[in-house]
């Protein structure tokens, strides 16, 4: 599984907040609030759903409520990416 880079997914989060937006989300984004970005639940859970696709590592809903950022969401998913690889590894 490959990790994710916060490149892809800011595009990510900037294609879940719709392409009508005036906003398109840059490299300063990486530690606000999915609030202040403008991402309700909804679209923090559409994202994560495009990430896992993407990554192809799934992450439980549960531990979402942590994180509200994109950089505590690509800490995460990275985490959850290389836990195979660590498993295969150790033995």
């Amino acid at each position: 599984m490959s990790a994710l880079s916060m490149d892809s997914l800011l595009e990510t989060i900037n294609r879940c907040l719709g392409e009508d937006d005036d906003v398109t989300l840059g490299p300063d984004a990486a530690d606000a609030d999915f609030d202040d970005l403008g991402l309700d639940s909804l679209a923090v859970l559409e994202t994560l759903n495009q990430v896992e696709r993407q990554v192809g590592v799934k992450v439980p809903e549960e531990l979402l409520a942590d994180v509200r950022t994109p950089a505590a969401l690509l800490t995460l998913v990275n985490e959850r990416a290389a836990e195979p690889e660590q498993a295969a590894s150790a033995g």
